[in-house]
């Protein structure tokens, strides 16, 4: 059987992204600086084979995958999987002001971030099983088409880094929210294209759309 190929599009970037905060689930439009990101991705993306797009349920991703959509002529789908980690009452808080005020959780979420647990949010082990799950799924569903997932950061990192079976590394939570997107084609050329790249664990998680 035929095996699903991979598009993993991450969102534009919202107000409080470019503040340098944890967005999480918060519900947020993408930025005029966000707007322009999408609109770019749209137009690199424009020519890529797609049968569908699947998007996160947050206004982010709906206006970035829409975009997308607009140039690619193809149909876009809510995914509630695809919804980015819960951090719970870290939602909102600087970056900065995490490494500061709390820097064993900091150094654990860059470093070992399976161990991680957001207070009153999803463990970062959760939130990979979640992925995986999804993955699974659509695989299934979708094998011999070539899909594409519109999905905030550090959602899109976890996706990517399990669908090429690789461990995260420090980089996972440094992506940005900026249109930035990777063709990874099916689950084993992923995965063989990563072990190429070491020693950069998730290298084909960083590739971004400028």
């Amino acid at each position: 059987m035929a095996e699903m190929k991979l598009i993993v599009v991450r969102t534009a970037a919202t107000e409080l992204d470019l503040q340098g905060r944890v967005t999480g689930r918060l519900d947020l439009p993408l930025s005029e600086q966000g707007e322009l990101q999408a609109e770019e991705a749209a137009r690199q993306l424009q020519w890529e084979q797609v049968d569908m797009i699947l998007r996160a349920p947050c206004q982010a991703a709906a206006q970035t995958a829409d975009k997308i959509a607009r140039l690619t002529r193809v149909r876009v789908k809510p995914e509630p999987a695809l919804a980015n980690i819960d951090f719970g009452l870290w939602h909102g808080r600087r970056l900065d002001d995490l490494k500061q005020t709390m820097p064993t959780a900091y150094r654990c979420w860059s470093e070992h971030p399976e161990y991680l647990y957001p207070p009153k949010g999803e463990s970062i082990h959760d939130a990979m099983e979640r992925a995986r799950e999804l993955l699974e799924r659509l695989g299934r569903k979708y094998a011999g088409k070539s899909v594409m997932l519109v999905a905030p950061p550090p959602f899109a990192a976890l996706l990517t880094s399990i669908y090429a079976a690789q461990h995260l590394d420090c980089r996972w939570c440094q992506l940005q929210a900026d249109a930035g997107w990777v063709s990874l084609g099916t689950a084993q050329e992923a995965a063989t294209r990563a072990v190429t790249a070491k020693p950069l664990p998730v290298a084909v998680a960083v590739a971004a759309a400028k």
